[in-house]
């Protein structure tokens, strides 16, 4: 942007000193001008589009964090699902056990069920007799 000043400030001393030492027609003065206006108007273009440019940039690079910002509450996340799902396998293996262990205690009631049952049904008859 300073070059672009510098240059802005060279062409109006230029202008200056032309117009003081020229003898030149009305056209050739009007053509000047008109070559100096395009150049400030492609000067001032110039500005807009870097600004615009600079614009996208810094939407861009905010873009970017959003996503950076988003991608590591997401991989905390996974980690923590990682940790959970972990425990839960752990307790699924202990529960498991433990409903192995009640199936045993299970069968082994049943049976004496089974024993105590048949040994009331034969005591009945005895003293039936």
């Amino acid at each position: 942007m300073k070059a672009w000043d510098s240059e802005l400030e060279e062409g109006e001393g230029e202008e200056g000193g032309e117009k003081e030492t020229s003898n030149g027609t009305a056209q050739d003065r009007k053509g000047d001008i008109m070559k100096d206006t395009q150049g400030h108007l492609q000067k001032v273009q110039k500005l807009i589009y870097a600004a615009k440019l600079n614009a996208d940039l810094k939407s861009v690079d905010e873009d970017k964090d959003r996503l950076f910002a988003k991608l590591d509450d997401e991989v905390k996340a996974k980690e923590d699902l990682q940790v959970s799902i972990k425990e839960m396998e752990r307790e699924k293996s202990s529960l498991q056990t433990e409903a192995e262990t009640y199936s045993d205690q299970v069968q082994k009631l049943q049976q004496k069920l089974q024993i105590m049952t048949e040994m009331y049904q034969e005591n009945e008859l005895k003293l039936h007799r």
